[in-house]
């Protein structure tokens, strides 16, 4: 078996074990509110939501205590 098929069936395991294993895993459905999250904005724990974007071409990234917040 390849890595990338046993991988696959570890996460096919996983979610048949934990329907939501995988939204959870991917960071992409916000815990506070249930809602998913804006594109371009990641949970990073209880009131830390991080952006990433590029200004004057260097990246930059902040940290906000909600979703809304980080959104704009």
């Amino acid at each position: 078996m390849h890595h990338r098929e046993e991988r696959r069936t570890l996460l096919s395991w996983s979610m048949t074990q934990n329907p939501l294993a995988g939204v959870v895993m991917s960071g992409r459905m916000d815990p506070a509110t249930g809602n998913p999250l804006p594109r371009g904005v990641s949970y990073r724990g209880p009131k830390q939501y991080m952006t990433r974007k590029m200004v004057d071409g260097r990246r930059v990234q902040e940290t906000f205590s909600s979703a809304a917040q980080a959104r704009h």
